[in-house]
């Protein structure tokens, strides 16, 4: 019928990656002639292109390798700040605190199907890496994850030391894209040191003094929340006497063993300091500890 008459369909399952060639051959009755006319047709080669669904991707916004430093946490310093009466708490002053360097880590996550950004028809699974062959599945439940939605993830970085992560991505159950990340605490150099010198009266009882850190060619301001300070005297009849662990001191001379002669009446007041590792959960073995309002409790 009109231009399809005499033609022929010719079905062939043909696998991708093979071709097959395909010509026609046949005789045509000449009447006019009385003689048949063999005809054969140039080759024409069949393929098969396998035209996939369009893939799924993951990528975080933020590095791959997150370096945490507690040295540039507004937020920490905040909330000790809040902690010891020194400011009132407030939304405004927490969130002018949150920035690149907080311990509230948001990290985005965009998930694309091809060339297309989508939010929805999926899900997200995080995992900790444990070894080449071992995945701890995180959730919320777990204290370093704030909250995980299909477009970010939120870890407290206090509560990490150092991890290895993975996100998937999963549709009908079934993987189709992941993305792995880690989080390091780092421990930079710092000095840390008595603001004054011993220099005692007779008639004094007690020395008071307080730590001066340096991290970065600058003064911490408060090192409490980052360095752990332990105070120390020497004399020529007591070394190494401990005293309170925090930024001050307050040392009672008469248990320092400082003499009353010029051979033996100095004092050398010294501080052992190191950076405070990642937070933990206070337990009492088994139970955690938390306020009125179900908050934990963590310390460094």
């Amino acid at each position: 019928v009109g231009d399809t008459r005499g033609a022929i369909t010719i079905s062939r399952n043909v696998a991708p990656g093979e071709s097959f060639e395909l010509h026609f051959e046949g005789v045509i009755a000449d009447t006019r002639l009385g003689v048949n006319i063999p005809v054969k047709t140039d080759s024409i080669m069949l393929t098969t292109v396998d035209k996939s669904e369009d893939t799924y991707g993951l990528s975080i916004g933020d590095s791959q390798i997150i370096q945490y430093n507690p040295f540039l946490d507004k937020l920490l310093l905040y909330d000790y700040k809040v902690a010891n009466n020194l400011i009132s708490a407030s939304t405004a002053n927490r969130n002018a605190a949150l920035d690149e360097n907080s311990y509230e880590r948001t990290i985005p996550l965009m998930v694309t199907k091809g060339v297309n950004k989508i939010t929805t028809g999926y899900t997200i699974e995080l995992y900790q890496v444990n070894s080449i062959s071992s995945q701890t599945m995180l959730t919320t439940a777990n204290h370093e994850i704030v909250a995980l939605s299909l477009t970010s993830l939120t870890m407290d970085l206090r509560l990490v030391e150092k991890g290895d992560y993975l996100l998937l991505v999963k549709v009908g159950g079934k993987e189709v894209a992941r993305q792995q990340f880690s989080v390091n605490r780092v421990y930079p150099k710092f000095t840390c040191i008595p603001a004054s010198q011993a220099s005692i009266n007779p008639d004094e009882i007690l020395h008071r003094n307080i730590a001066m850190v340096q991290w970065n060619g600058e003064i911490v301001p408060i090192p409490a929340p980052i360095i752990r300070m332990v105070w120390f005297t020497d004399s020529a009849n007591k070394t190494g006497v401990q005293w309170q662990e925090g930024e001050k001191t307050v040392i009672m001379l008469d248990g320092t063993g400082i003499g009353e002669t010029y051979l033996d009446d100095w004092l050398d007041v010294y501080i052992k300091a190191e950076q405070k590792k990642a937070f933990s959960v206070l337990t009492d073995g088994t139970n955690e500890y938390t306020d009125s309002n179900g908050n934990i409790y963590i310390n460094n």
